[in-house]
């Protein structure tokens, strides 16, 4: 899979934290090239927004209206700085599907503690494999916002090991499409 990444005046050392992420993705079956594109948008504002689990803040207008996607890509993201907003209205990471592939905003921090921000970007990714495997005609449920376990990606018992399970059929799939 391919993905075209956005990077917005982050302070933090993105390329390590995308490449923990390719490498956690590719011990389960799942490789993703990153491209990354630097780029310089000011101003963003937010939005609150009501979901299940609470009221978010997302980023405002949606980044997928206003970075190019490129159809050729199977996923496009928007990395941005959580310091360029203000205090309490930091806008979350975000998967969501406007048109043929998911699209993801990343909130980086340096502030964060110093694996939320590598975590996030895996969450995130899990719930872009959730679009991806709908859209292959896989029933597969997103199990990812419960946040049971979140920070233990590597256990099967936490929201990422039963993610995984739910797109084992999916995985198995893509494995034989590859050869």
């Amino acid at each position: 899979m391919k993905e075209k990444v956005y990077i917005n005046r982050v302070a933090v050392d993105y390329e390590m934290l995308y490449k923990r992420a390719e490498d956690y993705f590719h011990r389960h079956g799942v490789d993703i090239d990153f491209e990354f594109i630097e780029s310089d948008y000011q101003n963003l504002s937010y939005i609150k927004v009501q979901f299940p689990q609470g009221e978010r803040i997302l980023l405002q207008p949606y980044m997928e209206q206003v970075v190019p996607i490129d159809e050729s890509y199977d996923f496009t993201s928007f990395v941005f700085n959580g310091r360029e907003f203000p205090p309490p209205n930091i806008p979350t990471g975000f998967c969501y599907c406007p048109a043929s592939q998911p699209f993801i905003d990343i909130l980086t921090d340096e502030l964060n503690p110093p694996e939320l921000d590598y975590v996030t970007i895996c969450h995130e990714h899990m719930h872009a494999l959730v679009f991806k495997a709908n859209f292959a005609g896989f029933a597969v449920k997103d199990v990812m916002d419960t946040y049971y376990n979140a920070m233990d990606l590597e256990s099967a018992d936490s929201n990422f090991g039963e993610q995984w399970e739910l797109l084992q059929e999916y995985l198995n799939f893509l494995d034989q499409d590859k050869k």
